[in-house]
């Protein structure tokens, strides 16, 4: 069972995983097989990673946030949880587009994309420790566990 500071901590490893990448993310190097190989393998761990916190989310955060009693925690879990699906369907179509097959051919549409996905994840993970964990921990929910 995941607590914010849990949760916090994902952010910072997943963020770290995608500045670790980042310098790999341009034609000349993705150019070279051992390193788009290498690129592959690291996009693979980060998508796993995202998909693994959002599924997280998921199960330990969001059921009893959309129950509470507190219509200002209900409202902005809403909110969180709705706008979570456009981050879910842009992980989906990124994996089916660039990771599903071994050719590593990372062309600069790949690098756009990639950028773009990054771009994305970096707006949701800023909303949630700047307005969604805050009001949480401001109404006292989520420093233990988060109940189910």
């Amino acid at each position: 069972m995941r607590n914010i500071s849990t949760l916090r901590q994902e952010h910072k490893e997943i963020a770290q995983m995608v500045e670790e990448i980042r310098p790999m993310l341009n034609e000349k190097d993705l150019a070279i097989k051992p390193l788009a190989k290498t690129a592959h393998d690291m996009l693979c761990d980060i998508v796993k990673k995202i998909s693994d916190h959002v599924e997280g989310e998921d199960k330990d955060l969001y059921p009893s946030l959309l129950v509470s009693d507190d219509p200002k925690i209900k409202s902005v879990a809403w909110g969180f949880k709705s706008g979570e699906q456009s981050l879910r369907r842009a992980l989906g179509d990124y994996q089916k587009k660039w990771l599903k097959n071994c050719d590593f051919d990372f062309t600069q549409a790949f690098i756009d994309d990639t950028l773009d996905l990054f771009e994305r994840l970096g707006t949701r993970v800023e909303q949630e420790e700047k307005i969604l964990f805050p009001r949480l921990e401001h109404a006292g929910i989520g420093a233990e566990a988060i109940p189910e």
